[in-house]
Formats: structure tokens, sequence, C-alpha cells
């Protein structure tokens, strides 16, 4: 924990930039101390300026651990932190008169909060907006083009607000400069000294960070002992050498890496390692299953008494938390881990091994190395850190190379997928109003790291990408043309008021007035089909055999329905056998958004999420992810329907339901799960141990908790206090700002006792 303001951190906060409110990038190791200035920027702009903020964080998991983080001091400096990922968050969040507000939101959810703050005239209500990985504009894909358009949204239509980019990797800096209208700030500040080795076959070499050339880069270090016949790459040397007084981090370039690992390193280290902290690690244990809803995998099951686990995406939230935890206070020593713990996740160790320069099935990028290898080294536990590369020799030429290259530019995602993102920006901003006509047109691209990386080429080129995208909304009738005005279709205002991708917006509209003409409302399932995600990227792989059983599962009423959509007994029984002519082959996104909807009736019906992963043979994080995604889905279809009044029914069946789905939970204990980190199954302990409200939680003290609730730990007990506290102050906050704002309006006098009664169940 940083004790003190480091230099370069007061340099930062003393340059004419920040003073002046203008905007920053900050470009610095990984480690170096960014965290505490972003928050103290945050601070600042909240107590001094009486500004709201927004924090801008790449995953759902990020923000729920940032949003634990900013708990305690927005209790202690009054003022509210507000979730926004995943269906969390409200749109337009609730206006706040005495409180500001700290807004810790996705790229996605984001720029969806950014749009309803502008559209409510409050856009000038944000001082400061934090982005954290920067570098991500440059991915290439869906959430980059989201981060672009939310920072051209944001110079367009408040100039005043204050843009902080902060990364590890960046390059082609003087695009990025220009773009954010920025000045730079670059340092190679590491609290903690960093060695980087890498491994080729029994050589050890020492990375030499100041050469530029691949011939000298790698300096010969130590030679190693041949490796065991299941250990021929000395992992369990590399790691003893470290652990247990240290901590070790190895990343693996898959998840099943990752868990085969973990299984080897308890046949190659020294059983003597199970007696190290064992009974913390049996506390951990039972705190695990408990949170688990009384199951553990196998894997981890045989690893932790060993102070082992293994941590990636195939978990849920809850276990990488308890995981995270557990490695930071030292009852695990050794994380076996895939490359996205290393993005935003701070989790740092004495040493980082690199199990291969592969991530998935190709060779990595140098941020990507750099990402890795920067979690090296705990600033006031370790000297230095090092971090070593495990690779065979064949391979040395390739890594040289990368060793002495730059980091990849950034360049543009709008033009993504045949320009999407483009396509998006210029809806979005139609729809908004922001722009009105074609010379607005051009002002607003003129904003884009698109338009700053192509105007050095030919102009006409930037201006036939621009052309091709208008084209293309005016074919897919989401703009019209009025005069010289550039207006939104109602079916283009509804796709920008849902935030829905421009490319499946028509067949969206489709589907649900398909579905209002065969209504089935006698079980939830037709519901659960319409939220059911678009995408396909879950790593939920349809089994025909599963989606048969499913569908006998169905009621004769939910059957007709998918009859409806084309799927009956015949089809699956082709399918199964692998018959199925040409003739016969149905939408693939149909088919896959329907065996989602088995997957979330599942959910929906209570069922274990380890049971519901057994029968669909995917992990739980896939599951959980597809959940998320479902109730973003519809949290985004409420907004769509709003504009289109063909599909009026929807306005009123789905914001009880995503409430519904969302907690999953009977009645009693929905007030319980809104505490931020409690889900289902510490929900039932707390209820069942007699803290049956929010109030009860947040006037309770950590040690009564930890007495009345089995295996939960003291820690996780003060911030669940703290989280109860802070949804109490913004639940008060809320009825006092509706009652103010009755009172405020010039028929104040005309209100009754009863009519403000009503406005405050209305707002709770």
């Amino acid at each position: 924990m940083q004790s003190c303001i480091l230099d370069w951190q007061d340099e930062v906060l003393n340059c004419p930039a920040i003073r002046r409110g203008q905007n920053l990038i900050i470009s610095l190791p990984t480690g170096g101390g960014k965290t505490l200035l972003s928050e103290i920027l945050i601070l600042k702009q909240i107590i001094c300026r009486n500004k709201d903020v927004l924090f801008v964080l790449p995953y759902v998991s990020i923000v729920q651990e940032k949003v634990k983080d900013f708990i305690p001091l927005g209790l202690e400096l009054n003022f509210l932190v507000e979730e926004y990922a995943a269906s969390k968050g409200r749109i337009p969040p609730i206006k706040r008169r005495r409180k500001k507000s700290v807004y810790v939101a996705t790229i996605e959810r984001a720029q969806t909060l950014a749009n309803s703050l502008y559209e409510n005239k409050r856009i000038d209500d944000l001082g400061l907006v934090v982005i954290d990985e920067f570098h991500l504009i440059g991915e290439g894909g869906g959430r980059g083009s989201s981060l672009e358009q939310l920072i051209v949204k944001l110079k367009f239509c408040s100039p005043a607000c204050q843009l902080i980019g902060m990364s590890a990797t960046l390059s082609n800096l003087e695009h990025l400069k220009t773009f954010m209208n920025a000045d730079l700030f670059i340092h190679q500040f590491r609290p903690i000294s960093l060695t980087e080795y890498v491994k080729l076959d029994q050589l050890v070499y020492k990375v030499d960070t100041n050469s530029q050339d691949p011939r000298e880069v790698l300096v010969f270090y130590r030679r190693l002992e041949s490796g065991s016949a299941i250990d021929p790459d000395n992992l369990s040397e590399l790691v003893t050498e470290v652990v247990p007084s240290g901590s070790c981090l190895i990343f693996c370039p898959t998840k099943k890496s990752a868990e085969n690992v973990c299984l080897l390193l308890t046949k190659v280290l020294p059983s003597e390692l199970r007696e190290h902290k064992k009974q913390e690690r049996t506390a951990f244990f039972k705190r695990l299953i408990q949170e688990c809803d009384g199951r553990i995998c196998n894997v981890q099951k045989q690893c932790i008494p060993y102070g082992l686990a293994y941590h990636h995406s195939g978990l849920t939230a809850d276990e990488r938390r308890l995981i995270q935890d557990a490695f930071l206070e030292g009852i695990l020593c050794v994380l076996c881990c895939t490359s996205t713990l290393a993005a935003g996740v701070n989790l740092p160790a004495k040493r980082v091994i690199l199990r291969t320069f592969t991530v998935g099935n190709r060779f990595m990028s140098k941020q990507e190395y750099k990402q890795m290898t920067g979690r090296a080294g705990r600033a006031g536990k370790d000297d230095n850190g090092e971090s070593i590369a495990v690779a065979h020799s064949a391979q040395k030429s390739q890594i040289e190379e990368l060793l002495c290259s730059n980091f990849e530019a950034c360049k543009s995602s709008l033009l993504y997928d045949n320009g999407r993102g483009l396509k998006n920006l210029l809806l979005s901003t139609i729809g908004l109003q922001m722009i009105k006509c074609k010379a607005d047109i051009v002002q607003i691209v003129k904003l884009t790291l698109l338009y700053v990386q192509c105007k050095e080429s030919e102009q006409n080129e930037i201006n036939g990408i621009v052309q091709h995208a208008l084209t293309s909304l005016l074919n897919e009738k989401l703009i019209c043309m009025k005069g010289e005005e550039v207006v939104t279709t109602r079916l283009g205002a509804a796709v920008c008021k849902g935030g829905i991708d421009i490319d499946i917006s028509r067949s969206v509209h489709a589907n649900l007035l398909t579905s209002l003409r065969n209504m089935v409302l006698v079980s939830h399932f037709h519901l659960l089909y319409c939220v059911a995600p678009y995408s396909v990227q879950y790593h939920i792989f349809l089994d025909w055999n599963v989606f048969y059983d499913e569908f006998s599962s169905l009621t004769e009423v939910e059957k007709t329905l998918l009859r409806s959509l084309g799927i009956n007994e015949q089809f699956l029984i082709m399918r199964r056998k692998g018959t199925m002519s040409s003739s016969k082959v149905m939408d693939l996104t149909l088919v896959q958004r329907v065996f989602f909807a088995f997957i979330l009736r599942r959910i929906w019906n209570k069922e274990n999420i380890w049971e519901v992963a057994d029968r669909f043979n995917a992990s739980r994080g896939a599951i959980q992810q597809l959940v998320h995604s479902a109730l973003g889905f519809a949290s985004s279809l409420c907004r769509f329907v709003e504009h289109l009044d063909e599909l009026w029914a929807f306005r009123s069946l789905l914001p009880d339901f995503i409430k519904a789905f969302q907690f999953n939970v009977t009645a009693e204990l929905i007030p319980l799960m809104e505490i931020h980190g409690v889900q289902r199954a510490r929900a039932r302990q707390l209820y069942k141990a007699g803290y049956k409200s929010v109030a009860n939680v947040a006037n309770a003290d950590a040690a009564s908790l930890v007495k009345d609730v089995q295996n939960l730990h003291k820690g996780t007990a003060h911030q669940i206090i703290r989280s109860a506290k802070m949804l109490l102050h913004e639940k008060m906050e809320g009825l006092l700002e509706s009652v103010e704002a009755m009172l405020a309006t010039d028929n104040a006098a005309d209100f009754s006792l009863e009519d403000i009664v009503a406005t405050l169940r209305i707002s709770v």
C-alpha cells in the first residue's frame, strides 16, 4: 500500500495541464502508481470543483473491484459511488443536488451514460472522465470503437470536461495527443525494479532492456539442470525459489493450460508446502465452498492445500474475487492464470513466469509481454521483481525481435467490420441531435482518431469512408434527409436510444414484432428468448443432443412457440443424426439464441450454476457472462422499445422481468442482493442470521457479522457493511432529491401528502 505521494505523481498533480483542467495522457509502466494518481484527481474534482466523475474501465470484474475500493472513500468524504456494468446503473442517473457521484463504468455502459446525460442536458455535470487501459482504443473491435466514440462525443458536446487517459503500453503518442487534444506525461518510474529473464531450454538469459540490437538483448545468466519427465521446463524449481515466503504468478496461454499447470505443480512441489498457512487455507477453502453453493472443482480442491489455484474467465466473478483476496493475503502463493489477469487486476507478485510466448494460438504482442511481466514486484514487500519467460531455443530469434520491438501503434477502431463503428458514431450523434446537417458531420469526423490518422493521406479517402457510412445508414432506413437536415427515422431513434448494434437492429425489430404475434406468457421462456444475446462469443458450443433434451422438457405451449420459429422435433432429430439437407439449414443466430434461452431458463428456475454449466458443457464463467450479457441486452431493449409504438407491450413486460432476472431470488432476498458484493448464497445466509434489510446490515458491526454468518471473513464483513451504508445513502439521497424536486416547482402547494408518498415509493 503506497503511503506517500511519489515525485512523479507530485509532478503530474502540479503540471500545467492538470492545473488548467486540460486533457492529459499518462504513459507509465505497470505498477508505477497510476491508480493512486487517478483517485487523487477524482477526489479533487468532487471535493474542490463540485463535479461528478466518470471512471471508465474495460471489464465488469474490474468495475466491481473499483466500486469496492471507492465505497470507503465515498462514505468518508460524502460522495456517492454508482456502478454501471451489465444491467446495473440507472439511465439516466438520478440528478443529485446534495451530493456528487463517481460513476464507475465499463466502456459500453459509459457511452450509454454519457448519451443519457447529454440528452437530459446534464452533460456539464461531468467534470472529469478517467479512462484506464487507454490503449484499448486501438483494440480493433467493438470496445475500441465504443471508447473512441465516447471521447469524440465528450470533446464535441462538453469541451470543458477534462479527459485523462492512462496506460502502461502506448505508442504513436503524437496521434493520440492530437486526437485527445491533450498534453503528454511519460515516465519510466517503477517503485520496484524489474529484472527480466528468458529461459530457452535449460539456459537462462538476462534481458538487457537498454539494448535495441536483437543480437545483444539476451545475455547468458545461468544454466539449469535438466528437468524431469513430467516437468521438462523446470517450473517446480522456478517456483520453489520464491515460495512460500514470496508469491508467484504463472501466465499460461489458455484456460486449460492454467489448470494443467496447477495440477502439475501439486505433483512436483515439495509436500512441506501443505503445512504453510494450513489453518488459513482450510478457512479459505470453506469460504470458497460457501460462496459457490457448496461446490468446488476438483482441480482447486487438489491445489489449494499447496497454496496453489488457477484463475481465468471460466470461474465466476465471486470465485475470482475470493482467489484474488487470498493471493493478496498470502494464503495462496501461486496463481496459474491467463493473460486477462494482467489487464487491470492489481495482483503483484515477487516472480512472474510466462509459461510460453503465445496467447491462445498466436505469438504474443509487446504490449501483452510488458503487461504480464509488469506484475512482478510488490511495493513495500520486495526489493525487486523478476519475470522469467519460458521458451525453446528454436524461438530465440523471434523472441529477440519482440524484445527489441516498439509497442504496436494504436489505430482507430471505427472501421472494424466494414465501418460499423463509424456508422454507430454517426447514427448516435444524429439521434442525439448533436449534429443536424452534413457540415456538422464533417466537424464530428474531424474529432476522431480515424481523421487524425487519415488526414496525412488523400483527403478523398476520408470523404469516401464517411459517404459510404451515410449511404449505408440511409439504405438501412435508420436516417433520412429533410432538405439539408439529417434526422433519424423512428427505428434509427430507437437504435440510438437503446444502443443496439446497427448490424442487428432490423433483425431485433423484426424478431420482437414476430414475438408479439406469437407471445407466450404462461412462463418466462419467451421473454428469456427475447433477451438472449445475438452474439455467439461466449465459449458455449451448441450440442444438438442437449438441444433436443431441452426441447423435450418444455411445455406444449413453449414447444409451439419454437415450432413457429421453424424448430420442431423432425428438425432436431435430423440435426442429431447429421442428416440435415441444405434446404433445411436455419439461421444459426436464431438457433444459438434458442440454445442460450435454454440456459437462461435453467438459471431463471434457480438451478445451481454448477449444474447448468455441467449440463451445457460450459464453464461457470461463460454461463455467468451469458447472464450478464442477457441482462445488458434486456436493458438496451427497454430503451429501444420506448420509441416504437408497435412494441408497446414490451414497455410493460421488460422492466419487472429484468429486475426479477437480475436478482433471481425470492422477494425477501432482493433488498440484500442490491448490496454490492452480496450474491444469492450470501443473501440467504444474512437473511437466515436475522439481517433481513439493508439497514440491518448497515447498522451491524463486522464482529457480529462474522459471528452470525458462517465462514464469513472479517475483511469481507467490513466490505459488506460499507456497501450497505453506501446503498442506504444512495436511496436516502434519491428520496430527498425527489421530494425537493416536487417542492421546487411552481405548483408545489398543489401537492398533497399522498403525492409525496407516491413519489417516494417510485424513487425506492
